[in-house]
């Protein structure tokens, strides 16, 4: 009996130590699986991973069937002008409207993308224009975004805009005054016209300085408005030659302390002659512009000792005026400058100005036909523009109207488009017809040269040229003329 309690007891023990083992072996299991099984965490994004965004079936995979349903055959296509915002990849669900809102909510990171794309990826939205010193704003991805530093806005400008000069507005009278009045010496009233121009600004220049250097004959009759130009500008002048003046620029200018020199016919009818004048102030009241000239001595402002101009009523000054194209010199002190834009806008460019005379011209032929001078400036504006055709019978037109037998001492537009077109024999007959009032205009003289020399006749074009040279030996045309021919 004993012997059998101990077998039971031995084998009590043996069933005790395999149910150790085995439980032991569960254990150990159980430990293994428990990580993948109990203490798994949840998967994380991976930070370069973005957000779905929908693509255009052109461009990618076919969308789903209920999102293809709402998309039309012609919307299948980039449409580059249309731009969305994302929404911003944090917790906020804040989306931005408009580029001013992206410009002005710096601190607030956004992805911005365009619609439709290629790719997933956002896209930056350009700086705006209106803001050139912002930074465009940074796109981050969908997923939870690390730290980011935000971009700086640069500081604004300090600097102060410059001033606008504002001209003042023409009131109902203007009198300039401490010019230095001269009479003219013999066929001198463009330097002496010139001289009592630039005394208002200083300078103590007299006629026979100026004449000195622009009539170098004493028989020349006429000093160009180029050369009165092109003189003032050596001595240190803002100077330009204009078209197509009118009363109210003209009284503008002088609102603004800048006297106005313009060109005009002395007289009516067919002995008149080409004049400068001084423009130095008008009256609206009266009608009147004031003017200081060096050759005519009546309607004088007053009979004082003291110059202080004529009178000159201002529908007879548009018509003399008319008659050089209403020219004008602008001429004035560097301190000016910026009036002077203020003034014309900045609209000085002489294209624009000869195609503007030009539609004058046409308004004014249209109102009266038979206009010889309106004719002529039609032909005047076509020669600057380069229409020579053109021009060539504009200046038939007017001539075959009847104009002045001096005219062409001063204007010489008809043998520049009759050269151009090869009319060499017409200009050499309106050559002649000049040449026999008068020898003294040498540019008569060169495109007589010029035209001599187109056809063959060298030896008679030296003749002329040399005739110009004698009037005027400065004259940079003929001797490039020469030059050209030997």
């Amino acid at each position: 009996m004993k012997n059998k309690n101990a077998s039971t007891v031995l084998l009590f023990i043996l069933i005790c130590a395999i149910c150790s083992l085995t439980f032991v072996a569960n254990i150990d299991t159980l430990s293994v699986m428990l990580p993948s099984v109990v203490a798994q965490p949840a998967k994380s994004k991976l930070p370069d991973e973005k957000p779905l965004v929908a693509v255009s079936p052109i461009l990618s995979a076919p969308l789903a069937t209920a999102e293809r349903s709402s998309i039309a055959d012609d919307d299948i296509r980039p449409a580059p002008t249309k731009i969305s915002i994302a929404q911003v990849s944090t917790n906020s669900t804040r989306t931005v409207k408009t580029v001013g809102d992206i410009l002005r909510s710096a601190s607030t990171p956004v992805s911005i993308t365009r619609q439709p794309t290629a790719t997933n990826t956002p896209t930056i939205l350009p700086t705006a224009t209106s803001f050139p010193t912002r930074q465009p704003t940074q796109s981050i991805p969908a997923a939870t975004p690390t730290a980011q530093s935000t971009p700086t806005q640069p500081p604004m400008s300090t600097l102060q805009p410059t001033p606008t000069v504002q001209a003042i507005l023409p009131p109902a009278a203007v009198t300039l005054t401490n010019f230095s009045h001269e009479w003219q010496t013999w066929n001198n009233c463009g330097p002496a016209t010139l001289a009592m121009n630039l005394s208002f600004f200083g300078s103590t220049l007299n006629q026979a300085d100026i004449g000195t250097i622009l009539r170098q004959n004493p028989d020349d009759k006429n000093v160009t408005p180029q050369e009165l130009v092109s003189f003032a500008q050596q001595q240190g002048f803002k100077a330009q030659l204009r078209v197509n003046g009118n009363s109210a620029l003209m009284k503008t200018l002088l609102a603004n302390d800048i006297p106005v020199l313009i060109e005009t016919w002395l007289e009516p009818g067919p002995n008149g002659l080409g004049h400068y004048r001084l423009l130095t102030g008008y009256n609206d009241a009266t009608q009147y512009w004031i003017a200081f000239d060096s050759y005519v001595h009546d309607k004088l402002v007053n009979d004082a000792t003291n110059y202080e101009g004529i009178i000159l009523p201002y529908a007879e000054t548009d018509e003399l005026w008319k008659v050089f194209n209403r020219t004008y010199l602008l001429i004035y002190s560097s301190d000016k400058a910026d009036v002077v834009n203020a003034i014309f806008d900045n609209q000085l460019d002489q294209t624009a100005m000869w195609q503007q005379a030009q539609i004058n011209a046409q308004t004014e032929i249209a109102a009266n036909p038979s206009d010889p001078y309106a004719w002529f400036n039609l032909g005047s504006a076509q020669n600057a523009l380069g229409r020579y055709a053109d021009a060539a019978i504009s200046f038939d037109q007017a001539r075959s109207l009847g104009l002045p037998w001096r005219m062409l001492w001063y204007q010489f537009g008809p043998f520049e488009a009759y050269y151009q077109m090869q009319r060499y024999a017409d200009l050499i007959a309106l050559a002649d017809a000049t040449i026999a009032n008068t020898q003294s205009i040498e540019e008569v003289h060169f495109w007589k040269g010029k035209a001599l020399a187109a056809t063959g006749d060298l030896q008679s074009a030296q003749v002329a040229w040399q005739q110009a040279l004698a009037l005027n030996p400065s004259y940079t045309e003929v001797l490039n003329a020469i030059a050209s021919a030997q």
